[in-house]
Parts: structure tokens; sequence; C-alpha cells
């Protein structure tokens, strides 16, 4: 198991394996019994498929860019119908504006945060180097202490004290770098969260894809007039909504139709919201009501 674990931190560093007690409910030895088991699978002592999601960044971007494109340019069209008694042509445009600088906004905004993570996890991993060699045992007291908080025993905490401990000071640095930044920051060295040109990429297109859809009940293919054209691009983001929930069900394990149903809800109560205000904008500005 201990094997395991190195595995898990830096698998270029193999170590010989000793006995470890620890619980089978403790998460640390679920997902060591997974990698035990992608282990043996790549030796062919067993079948195994690993299914897990790559959590690069770019998930979080396609997931959030899509939604946030089909809400914000829905509630933004809606909202201007309402407000404008529903004219097709500031509705088109409020929506081609919409999914424009909502896409490049949202693109920049990506980039940019997903460098700052970077920078940011790479400088927390060089803070933790320079207290790790200003501080050493005080260092070390704290990573003793959280692998016991994740059920590790103290034969085994012992036990990699003396692997960090080998008398080549740049090698036993590098050892308790990486080992630190793991269990106490959860961040792997010489790794980021995630590329920040594919992660814009992926929530421009995503952004763009969401922004459509409202958009798609005014074009001239399918324009039925101001009226039905609301309520199908209420009804179209509505349905997308339901089908972005579903899907996100095979990543958060939850029943298809509940997650479905809560992206649904949220989209419903912003959509009349949103309606209401352009109402009550109409209403105070003294203007005739708009179409319903």
């Amino acid at each position: 198991l201990k094997l395991q674990f190195l595995y898990l931190i830096a698998p270029e560093t193999p170590r010989a394996p000793i006995h470890h007690t620890m619980t089978e409910s403790t998460p640390l030895r679920k997902k060591m019994s997974r990698t035990m088991s992608r282990t043996q699978s790549a030796r062919g002592d067993v079948a195994f498929v690993d299914d897990h999601i790559d959590m690069d960044g770019s998930l979080k971007a396609a997931v959030f860019g899509f939604n946030d494109g089909l809400s914000a340019n829905t509630c933004l069209m809606i909202g201007i119908a309402s407000a404008s008694g529903i004219d097709p042509t500031v509705v088109i445009a409020s929506g081609l504006v919409g999914l424009c600088a909502g896409a490049a906004s949202m693109g920049a905004g990506e980039w940019v945060s997903m460098v700052m993570q970077n920078k940011t996890e790479s400088g927390e991993i060089e803070r933790e180097k320079d207290h790790i060699r200003r501080h050493t045992k005080l260092e070390d007291q704290i990573f003793n202490d959280r692998l016991r908080e994740l059920g590790f025993s103290d034969a085994t905490i012992s036990s990699l004290a003396n692997d960090m401990n080998t008398g080549n000071p740049e090698q036993d640095l590098d050892m308790r770098v990486r080992l630190h930044a793991k269990i106490e920051m959860g961040l792997e060295v010489g790794e980021e969260s995630g590329d920040p040109v594919k992660s814009m990429v992926f929530m421009m297109s995503a952004f763009s894809g969401g922004a459509i859809i409202p958009l798609l009940p005014w074009l001239p293919f399918w324009y039925q007039g101001p009226v039905v054209s609301m309520w199908l691009s209420i009804l179209c983001s509505l349905l997308a909504s339901f089908v972005v929930g579903m899907k996100c069900s095979e990543f958060t394990r939850e029943a298809p139709v509940t997650t479905g149903t809560r992206q649904v809800v949220a989209g419903a109560i912003a959509i009349f919201s949103v309606w209401f205000i352009g109402f009550l904008y109409q209403f105070i500005s003294g203007n005739a009501a708009p179409a319903a």
C-alpha cells in the first residue's frame, strides 16, 4: 500500500511496499484500491476500465460556458422582448450582440482565470518549498498530522519520514515538496490545472452553442411571429437546460431527472424574472403593455 501511495504522489520514484493499517472505509484507501486495480490492469491481471473524468478545467469551461450562454442570452432576449413590446428587430439584435459579446468576454475571462490559477498554484508550491527549506521540522510535523487525519498508521508515517531523509539534501527536498504539495494542498509539482488556451476555446465554443439556441425561433426559417417566437425561445431554452442537466448526471452520479429538473427550475426562475422586469420597465415608462 505504501507503494501505491507513492505511486499516487510521485510515480517516477519507486519504493518498496510495506504493510499499512487503514480501514476499508477510508477515502484514501478506496483511491488506493482504484490505483491498485489500474496497476494490475496494466499487467493484465484483471479487467479494468478507468472511466474517471479528466478534470483539467476544460470540462468546467464547457459545461459552465454552455449553461451561461444559454441562460444569459435567453434572459437578455426575453427581457428586451418584454421591455420593447416584442420588437423582432430589437430582440434579434440583442441576441446576436449577446452571443458575440458574451463569447468574447467569457473566453477572455476563462483565459485570465486559468493563467492566474496556474500561477497561483506554482507560487504556492514555491512557497511550500521555501517553508520546508527554512522550517523542515515544523513542516514535517504538519505533514505527519495530515497523514494521521487521512488514516495512515504511525509506522507508515515513520517509514515515509525515513524515505525523506536519505542524506541527499536535494533529493530529500524534492521528495518533501512533492509529498507536502499533494497531501496538504492537493497540487501536483510540475503539472498545471489546465491549459488556458484550451479552456478559452472550450468556453467560447460552448457559450456560443448555448447562446444560439434562444435565437433559433427568431431566424427566418422558423419565425412564426413575435409572440410565438418568444414562447418558442423560452421553450427551446428550457428543453436544452433539461437535456444539459440530464447529461451532467453522468458526472455527478445523480438521477438524470433530478439534475434535468433542477436546471429547468433555475432557468425558468431566471427567465420569468427578467420578463417581469421588462414588464415593469414598460409600465413605468408609460408604454403599451408587452404582448404575452
